[in-house]
């Protein structure tokens, strides 16, 4: 029996991996988007059920450990947003020099 639940706790760590792993390759896929909107939208709906959800705790303890552990992947989904926002800034002129050159 005690095998069977380890089992059930495993897959549930990987799933929890897997989607999570989802979300990243949609943040990057929405990140290199033309439009820079798109890359915000998880980060800001992640951190508004997170907000949510620390709202609702009745301690002080529970909504601090509820709110920063749960915004680590938001974290991460900004430093990506960033990333791709400052590479297309960077490259944005060289664009512009190569259309002006056709």
């Amino acid at each position: 029996m005690a095998i069977a639940g380890t089992i059930v706790i495993w897959l549930f760590w990987l799933f929890l991996l897997l989607v999570a792993v989802g979300f990243t390759v949609l943040q990057v896929f929405l990140c290199k988007m033309e439009a820079a909107l798109p890359g915000l939208i998880l980060p800001v709906l992640w951190f508004c059920g997170i907000l949510i959800l620390c709202l609702q705790a009745m301690e002080l303890a529970a909504c601090l450990v509820v709110f920063f552990v749960g915004n680590v992947l938001p974290a991460i989904w900004l430093g990506i947003y960033f990333f791709y926002r400052r590479k297309r800034r960077k490259n944005k002129p060289i664009d512009q020099m190569k259309i002006k050159d056709l």
